[in-house]
């Protein structure tokens, strides 16, 4: 980069730097994800509930995405309500949104668009990520949440996942007596939908 600076070829510059970005991120998903899976096995994963806004964490965490959706050309819409306040371990949940909003980069098409939805039904909240990228078949479905099963795959610009994302995401999302769903149709989109007690 700096004998290409100094060439003044910005365009292998910006083309390094894109590749820096990508690396980085997926350096700094891998080591949360495996430091929060270790912590989580050996039961030194505090586990400290209390009243958060959700809607504030999926705003922190999406800030903090950006520039991955930038660089993809990737837009963010979010339909949410100003506040839903829940009873929720705030570290755990910007781990369950950075995951899934991270996987929705990832496996969306350049010039794409990312939907998060949040609402209230009943004593719940519900957070929704969807994406219109490659999708999955439902073999892939059936494995996503399974350690032993490795589906890690690469996204459309040939990024790296750390496979263990998604795991964490349901341990996470169980440990709040939540659940999480699937939808998808491949080679067309993909919806994670998280419910969440709100108490």
């Amino acid at each position: 980069m700096i004998e290409d600076l100094q060439r003044e070829n910005l365009s292998k510059v910006k083309k390094y730097a894109e590749l820096i970005l990508d690396s980085s991120q997926n350096s700094i998903d891998l080591l949360k994800n495996l430091t929060d899976w270790s912590r989580l096995n050996t039961n030194r994963l505090a586990f400290n509930p209390r009243e958060i806004d959700i809607v504030s964490v999926i705003n922190e965490v999406a800030e903090l995405l950006s520039p991955s959706a930038i660089q993809k050309s990737i837009t963010i819409i979010k339909k949410t309500p100003s506040h839903l306040k829940i009873y929720a371990d705030k570290e755990m949940m910007s781990s369950v949104i950075r995951n899934l909003i991270s996987n929705s980069i990832k496996f969306s098409n350049p010039e794409g668009k990312i939907h998060i939805f949040v609402s209230k039904k009943e004593n719940e909240a519900v957070v929704e990520v969807a994406d219109f990228g490659v999708g999955m078949k439902k073999e892939t479905i059936e494995k996503l949440f399974h350690i032993d099963e490795n589906v890690s795959t690469p996204g459309t610009r040939r990024e790296h996942g750390t496979g263990l994302g998604l795991i964490l995401v349901k341990e996470f999302i169980s440990l709040h007596g939540g659940k999480i769903h699937v939808n998808s149709e491949f080679g067309k989109c993909s919806s994670f939908m998280v419910t969440l007690p709100l108490r």
